[in-house]
Order: structure tokens, then C-alpha cells, then sequence
């Protein structure tokens, strides 16, 4: 999987590798930065994305703190 987000002020990609999927969801390994810089930039552990039926993309990390992350396509 890769994912780039752009914002003001905030250019990131990453990548990592599928670990399974089932419906609704897909597991990742822990993400590799490919582009970008710290401490903006930084890779996550292993988690789930989830689509929503509003198309908003949700990431939540096994051990990560802190809420879900959400991702909406523009």
C-alpha cells in the first residue's frame, strides 16, 4: 500500500506491506516514510484501514496513541 498526503505545510508518502484482508477491512505491517521529513513525517506501526461508506479512509494503529487517523480524497 502507499499512501502521499499534502496539506499547507505538510508533503508526506509512505508505503507498507499488506498483511491480509477481509471485508471492509485491510491489516498493514508497520509503514516505511518515502518521502518527506521528520518530525512531520514519521512511519506508523501495524494497523487497520477501514472505508467508510462516505469514502473517508480511517487508519487506526495496534499500539499507536491517540485517536484513529482519517484520510478524505479531495
Amino acid at each position: 500500500m502507499s499512501l502521499t498526503v499534502q496539506a499547507p505545510g505538510l508533503a508526506c508518502s509512505w508505503t507498507a506491506p499488506l498483511l491480509e484482508a477481509t471485508p471492509g477491512t485491510v491489516g498493514l505491517e508497520t509503514s516505511t516514510v518515502t518521502s518527506g521529513t521528520p518530525p512531520t513525517c514519521s512511519p506508523g506501526g501495524r494497523g487497520t484501514l477501514r472505508l467508510l461508506p462516505d469514502g473517508t479512509l480511517v487508519r487506526e494503529l495496534e499500539d499507536g496513541p491517540g485517536a484513529p487517523l482519517s484520510y478524505r480524497r479531495e
